[in-house]
């Protein structure tokens, strides 16, 4: 409300101010509505901004479990990779170290295995410094047994029916030999027409017991060649253990012992063929140099007594092999 007030000349002030009545209305920016807008443009911006923040971070998570599913995915991929790569890495080794034809051992196999076997085999000899033992009686000797099989006959069977029917008769030769030998025995496949069995052992009863098997089973099998064609083999086995020399196991290598088992084998094809012959160590000896050319002086070797021989021939190995002497003379 406008009041105003006036005074004439003489400066007497009127009783009665004048009043008049204003209305002042705000801006429209002022108003409440304008007031109102602004709350809602305000709860509208921050509407918006949580909804897009939001929005990336459910954008921002998708893509995390995303990457997360890749990243698990190749993973997964890399470890099946790496999973196949191994399988095939152990099949290409259990590939080397098998023969192709048969499936038995190789020689490869044999030299990874026999190290740890040999080495076991050691300590057992030996006390902790390297000492040898008390020694144990010959025949209760625990150890290894090493027997060469050369079949005999072999190059005939390859020669009169041709490759094919050879290499049956080497897998009709492998299934004897897995019955003949015990579980916890190896077969190996030494090399053409020769095999290697190797095995714990006792003592040489066991061995050969388990020579005149193979031997046995060997001959009097008939072996189907194909087209109704019937072949006969027979072995000349040599055997011989390890440690070769109980009471100095180092003298005598594990290398050497299947030598002299194959050398032996020699000496049986040598002397008779379809026959057994064992070599063993004696208290005499003293070398393992001497057993090296055992196919030349065994016969100096066993007057010597440096080693023991037994064997299924059946007039004596001695006199076998004076009478392959005299036929070779």
């Amino acid at each position: 409300m406008f009041q105003v007030r006036g005074a004439n000349n003489d400066g007497v002030w009127s009783a009665d101010p004048a009043q008049l009545r204003l209305s002042v209305v705000p801006p429209p920016w002022r108003t409440g509505w304008a007031y109102l807008t602004y709350t809602l443009v305000v709860l509208t911006s921050v509407a918006l901004f949580l909804r897009t923040q939001y929005r990336k971070l459910e954008l921002e998570k998708a893509h995390a479990r995303e990457l997360e599913a890749v990243v698990e995915f190749r993973t997964q991929e890399l470890a099946d990779r790496n999973r196949d790569l191994q399988n095939l890495n152990e099949q290409l080794k259990e590939s080397s170290m098998s023969d192709s034809l048969t499936g038995l051992r190789n020689r490869r196999y044999l030299y990874e295995f026999l190290e740890t076997e040999t080495a076991m085999w050691e300590r057992s000899f030996t006390d902790g410094q390297g000492n040898v033992k008390q020694p144990i009686a010959p025949d209760l000797q625990p150890g290894l047994f090493f027997m060469m099989i050369d079949l005999d006959g072999f190059k005939v069977i390859n020669d009169d029916y041709g490759h094919h029917a050879g290499d049956k008769a080497l897998l009709q030769v492998c299934e004897i030999l897995g019955k003949c030998a015990r579980k916890s025995d190896t077969i190996i496949r030494w090399g053409g027409d020769e095999f290697l069995l190797v095995g714990q052992c006792g003592g040489p009863m066991g061995a050969e017991k388990l020579a005149e098997r193979v031997r046995f089973e060997i001959q009097h099998h008939q072996y189907q060649l194909g087209n109704g064609h019937i072949g006969k083999l027979s072995a000349s086995i040599g055997v011989s253990l390890y440690p070769f020399v109980p009471a100095e196991p180092s003298m005598v290598s594990w290398e050497q012992a299947i030598d002299i088992a194959d050398q032996a084998s020699y000496l049986a094809k040598q002397t008779k063929k379809n026959a057994w012959v064992a070599i063993y160590s004696t208290d005499k000896t003293d070398s393992g140099e001497k057993l090296r050319a055992l196919k030349v002086n065994i016969g100096e070797l066993i007057d010597q007594d440096m080693v023991e021989v037994t064997s299924s021939i059946d007039h004596g190995f001695r006199a076998a092999l004076e009478d392959a002497e005299e036929k070779t003379v």
